[in-house]
């Protein structure tokens, strides 16, 4: 087994990305923290953004990006945590109106301490954190209270030390496979990842398969979708031409194609959309 010491790279990657959100919201926050320092993709995205008080409800567009989430809305009279997992498509979600919320998002769930947790159960659900973890009224409890968002990571992060992270976990060949693709951006095919751990194809799409419920090259799907997602939403200016030879499709068709299986539109009608 020769596995890649690719974690150290993990910092310089850019954060899970959400347009929708970011573009439907007030007051965003975000901060890329490590959460759990046994796992080569220990790092975490923690957010945070207020809905508007016009809409009864608000319906955000969700497009895969590779994590969980864990959702907080703070709200003292609806205070609720939920915790999704790998979505595989472009999905709505509903947020009430008028709301804080805060997020975790990390990397990986790999090194997380849950016997009940399945990351392939979890695949596309969405499911209530106390279900898995104990003491999560607690936590939603202090998370209400702290107004700050820094705090508020900082009050997360004690519960993850405390009740999440798996203290005896060892990094294994999914994790590093998912890192491998990640740190890519989904540019190098499966085949040339078995060679570098020394594994056939069938074993390494095996043991990913089992661990994250998704396939490894839908996830290395997912991470060039991302990389494009990330170039058509930072800068205008740059052709769709450009954006699908940076990200190693054939050809414009292509990358359209494979765009359409992620989201609900095209790249031309994502980008106006997020413009409009």
């Amino acid at each position: 087994m020769k596995f890649v010491d690719t974690g150290r790279h993990m910092k310089q990657v850019s954060p899970p990305f959400q347009p929708n959100i970011k573009a439907g919201v007030k007051n965003y926050a975000e901060m890329v923290s490590e959460w759990n320092p046994f796992s080569q993709k220990g790092l975490a995205l923690f957010y945070q953004f207020s809905t508007d008080s016009a809409a009864k409800s608000t319906n955000f567009n969700l497009i895969p990006d590779g994590c969980a989430n864990i959702l907080f809305k703070c709200d003292a009279r609806d205070p609720r945590v939920t915790l999704t997992g790998i979505i595989l498509k472009e999905k709505s979600f509903k947020l009430d109106p008028h709301v804080t919320y805060f997020g975790f998002k990390p990397y990986c769930l790999a090194g997380i301490k849950s016997k009940d947790l399945s990351l392939a159960e979890l695949r596309n659900d969405r499911v209530d954190l106390e279900h898995y973890f104990p003491e999560v009224e607690s936590l939603t409890e202090q998370i209400l209270v702290t107004g700050d968002f820094r705090k508020r990571v900082r009050v997360l992060l004690n519960y993850a030390h405390k009740h999440l992270i798996d203290y005896d976990y060892i990094p294994g060949l999914a994790e590093n496979l998912a890192v491998s693709m990640c740190v890519s951006k989904g540019q190098v095919q499966v085949g040339q990842l078995a060679r570098r751990v020394g594994y056939t194809d069938r074993h390494c799409r095996g043991r990913f398969k089992r661990m994250f419920g998704i396939t490894l090259a839908h996830y290395n799907r997912i991470m060039r979708f991302q990389n494009a997602v990330k170039m058509i939403c930072c800068n205008n200016s740059v052709s769709l031409t450009n954006i699908a030879h940076t990200n190693g499709y054939f050809d414009q068709a292509h990358f359209i194609k494979e765009f359409k299986k992620f989201a609900t539109y095209p790249p031309t009608k994502f980008r106006e959309n997020l413009l409009a």
